[in-house]
């Protein structure tokens, strides 16, 4: 009897020295089906000259990290966590505070950002 077939992964970001066993090097996996969702789902709607990024996470963060991040949604920024992922609506580019980095900073915990036309990309490869 053959094993059920395993649903694709797709990798969103390997650091350099993946073979090294630092604990910098970070693997953020997520399946098509999640990807999907994501790139299907209407968390934020972006007008015309705003941008959606979608920070991944490896764990959902606690309350504090949440309102700690959503505390500095402003005319620039709207953040919005859903489990493993934080949404941000980029209104105006020049006056963003958004980065990966700042986003690793505010929830102390690694993170890969992509914007939703990457994600949507990825999920029209596999309909």
């Amino acid at each position: 009897m053959c094993c059920p077939p395993v649903e694709k992964i797709y990798i969103l970001k390997i650091d350099a020295q993946i073979c090294s066993l630092s604990p910098r090097n970070q693997l953020f996996v997520r399946t098509i089906r999640e990807v999907k969702s994501i790139a299907d789902r209407k968390t934020i709607q972006a007008k015309d000259d705003e941008t959606v990024h979608i920070v991944f996470l490896n764990k959902t963060p606690d309350k504090k990290m949440k309102q700690a991040l959503i505390s500095l949604n402003s005319e620039a920024d709207d953040f919005t966590v859903k489990g493993r992922h934080v949404y941000n609506l980029r209104r105006d580019r020049d006056k963003s505070i958004f980065s990966n980095n700042f986003i690793e900073k505010i929830l102390k915990a690694p993170a890969t950002t992509r914007n939703l036309t990457t994600i949507k990309k990825i999920a029209d490869k596999h309909k």
